[in-house]
C-alpha cells in the first residue's frame, strides 16, 4: 500500500490535499493510472526508528485537480483504518504491508444495551461541548470537517463504528499521540469511554471558568 506520510485521517471524513512533492505526485498518479485511488495516509511519529505512525487510514481518491506546475489539489474520503505490519518504499515514497482494521462485533445478548447507553450518552456530552463553544468555532469546525454527524444506531454494527464519534475526535482539542491510540482501539466500548473521559475534562474546565 502506497503511504502517504502526512496527517492523521478518521475514517468518514473528507480530506483535501495539497501534493506538491515530486515523490508524491509519481505516487497520486500511479494510484489513479492503476485504478484503485486509494492509499494510506499515517501521521509522522517522534520515534527515531520510525518515520511514521503505526496505524492509518487509507483514503480514496475523489477527485483530482492537476495544475500546470504539476502539482495537484486532491479530494479524499477516508474509508478505513489499517495497521502497519512491515514497512518498504518504491519509486521514492513509503510503502507498508497492512493489515485491515474493524471494531470487534458487540454480543447482541450482553452488550448491546449498554453500548447503546454509552454511545447516546456520549453523543449528548458532544452536543453539550459543540454547544458551550462560540458561533466562530463552530463555524471554524464546520468549514474545516462538515457538520456534526446523527446518532444512527445501525452505526454499531459497522466495520469502524459510529461516524460521529470520527467526527469528535476531529474536532476536539486532543493531542495527535492520544487520538493514535484511539485509533488503534478495536473495543467500539473503549473508544466511547475515552472520548467521554475527555469530553468530561472539557465541560469541567469550560463549567469552572464560567464560575470564575
Amino acid at each position: 500500500m502506497p503511504i502517504f506520510v502526512c496527517l492523521l485521517a478518521f475514517p468518514s471524513l473528507k480530506y483535501p490535499l495539497h501534493i506538491f512533492e515530486p515523490k508524491y505526485r509519481l505516487m497520486i498518479r500511479q494510484c489513479v493510472e492503476l485504478g484503485s485511488r486509494m492509499f494510506g495516509m499515517c501521521a509522522i511519529t517522534d520515534d527515531p526508528n520510525k518515520s511514521y505512525a503505526d496505524y492509518g487510514t487509507i483514503l480514496h481518491i475523489d477527485d483530482i485537480n492537476v495544475l500546470p506546475d504539476g502539482r495537484s489539489i486532491i479530494h479524499t474520503t477516508a474509508v478505513r483504518r489499517f495497521h502497519v505490519v512491515s514497512r518498504s518504499t518504491s519509486y521514492g515514497y513509503n510503502t507498508a504491508k497492512v493489515e485491515w482494521m474493524h471494531d470487534e462485533c458487540p454480543n447482541p445478548s450482553t452488550e448491546l444495551q449498554d453500548l447503546e447507553m454509552l454511545n447516546a450518552d456520549c453523543y449528548k456530552m458532544l452536543e453539550l461541548w459543540f454547544n458551550s463553544l462560540t458561533l466562530i468555532q463552530q463555524n471554524c469546525i464546520f468549514n474545516a470537517i462538515g457538520p456534526m454527524p446523527r446518532l444512527e444506531r445501525e452505526d454499531l454494527f459497522s466495520r469502524d463504528g459510529p461516524s460521529w464519534l470520527w467526527w469528535a475526535l476531529a474536532a476536539v482539542p486532543l493531542q495527535d499521540k492520544a487520538k493514535l491510540i484511539i485509533v488503534s482501539m478495536t473495543s467500539l466500548a473503549e473508544r466511547l469511554q475515552s472520548v467521554r473521559r475527555f469530553l468530561e475534562l472539557l465541560l469541567r474546565v469550560k463549567y469552572d471558568a464560567v464560575k470564575e
